[in-house]
């Protein structure tokens, strides 16, 4: 583990904010399928995308890079030749978001996930050491990164973990298996941003279930801020 994990307090009571809603009569595996968050509540389901290979084919646009569904898990490899790292894109727009995915970590130089429009917006980077908040501008040659946020973390090639992203307005929130938590904010964030993108480097980088929805207000989030704040404070 990190030593920039949460302290064991703050990790206790984040894990007591981290819940998606559900319905108190029903039982557990009748419980809806939402993410758990802490800026936000979830909306409208926007996407649910299981990577079969007929689903990926309809939902994505595939830039560069080779990308397969294998087993209804979608894997990602650079390819040399292209000059260009793989992007796969699903059309907007979106504003306030709720994304979520599970990724594998196998021995790509580095993978994330993007909000664009006419130009970049935000990315959330995952390296070999870590992974971070990055609110972005500009497009092609004229393509700059401003980091957020960060986390050093060691993953495990063979295991698959969970994202949870979070924007809204000009805020953003990341979080991995409700263990790591990154928060920044940025002028910019606040648009329409007219696709998302699965973006990697190297070979290989694994997508699997991801869904995302329409991100509300949750008035909660004025309490649970200070939480993630010091988390932010102790690795910045």
């Amino acid at each position: 583990m990190s030593s920039s994990a949460l302290p064991l307090c703050i990790l206790a009571l984040l894990a007591c904010v981290l819940t998606a809603p559900a319905a108190d009569a029903k039982k557990k595996d009748d419980a809806p399928d939402l993410p758990k968050v802490l800026m936000t509540a979830p909306g409208k389901l926007l996407l649910d995308e299981p990577f079969t290979a007929e689903s990926w084919k309809k939902n994505w646009s595939a830039y560069k890079g080779d990308f397969q569904s294998v087993g209804d898990q979608l894997r990602v490899a650079e390819k040399p030749e292209d000059g260009h790292h793989p992007e796969a894109s699903h059309q907007g727009p979106v504003h306030n978001v709720i994304v979520r995915f599970k990724f594998k970590y196998d021995g790509c130089k580095w993978m994330g996930f993007s909000f664009s429009d006419k130009e970049h917006v935000a990315r959330i980077m995952i390296q070999n050491d870590g992974f971070e908040l990055v609110k972005m501008s500009g497009i092609g040659p004229t393509t700059k990164g401003q980091r957020l946020d960060r986390v050093t973390v060691k993953w495990d090639p063979a295991k698959w973990y969970t994202m949870t992203i979070e924007l809204l307005a000009n805020e953003l929130i990341a979080s991995v298996d409700e263990q790591y938590v990154l928060y920044g904010s940025a002028d910019g964030l606040d648009i329409d941003k007219g696709r998302i993108a699965l973006i990697v480097g190297g070979q290989y980088g694994w997508y699997d279930e991801l869904k995302m929805w329409e991100a509300l207000p949750d008035a909660r989030w004025a309490k649970r801020k200070p939480l993630v704040q010091v988390q932010k404070d102790k690795h910045r």
